[in-house]
């Protein structure tokens, strides 16, 4: 942009320098997402059924399971509240958003059986949360990034899910795609 602003300049002011090709570099191409099999999604569901916790294995399955149906991201997915999903109406409300934004995702009704089941088996196994979380810990608290990618890189594993041909290992967020 900058050369081609600079040779219109240059018909106005023919001392105006324009800069040579590759003066500035241009950012790197983006990689092409790495998409999932609905085989892979089941092995990773399954292996986060596999989990010593019957609320965490509940937790991981419902979160992985809607974050590869609906294409949230993550960290919405994490986020939500027990006022922002709502089965019985089948709307997720995703609040402050990327660039803060607010929208609301229709899901399924597979998918609303799914979270009210999973609201279900988190009311017998963590009756008083410590948190207004949708998604919570063992310990009744909201999920925490970090620990749920290493969780998912440990599930991969044991789902069997290698890298792909470009070397990348599969990545929670590349799960919604």
């Amino acid at each position: 942009m900058a050369r081609g602003f600079a040779r219109y300049l240059q018909a106005f002011d023919p001392a105006t320098e324009i800069p040579p090709p590759g003066l500035i570099c241009s950012p790197a191409p983006r990689v092409s997402p790495r998409a999932f099999s609905d085989a892979e999604i089941a092995a990773l569901m399954a292996a986060a059924g596999q989990l010593a916790h019957p609320l965490r294995a509940a937790t991981y399955q419902a979160l992985i399971g809607l974050v590869a149906v609906t294409g949230c991201r993550v960290g919405e997915a994490i986020a939500l509240d027990d006022g922002d999903v709502d089965p019985d109406e089948r709307v997720i409300v995703i609040r402050n958003a990327k660039f803060g934004k607010h929208r609301q995702l229709v899901i399924h009704p597979t998918t609303a059986a799914a979270l009210a089941g999973y609201a279900q088996a988190r009311q017998e196994h963590c009756p008083r949360p410590c948190s207004t979380a949708f998604f919570v810990s063992t310990r009744g608290t909201r999920l925490h990034y970090p620990n749920v990618a290493a969780l998912f890189r440990e599930l991969a594993a044991q789902a069997g899910l290698e890298a792909d041909r470009d070397g990348r290992f599969p990545t929670f967020h590349s799960l919604r795609h």
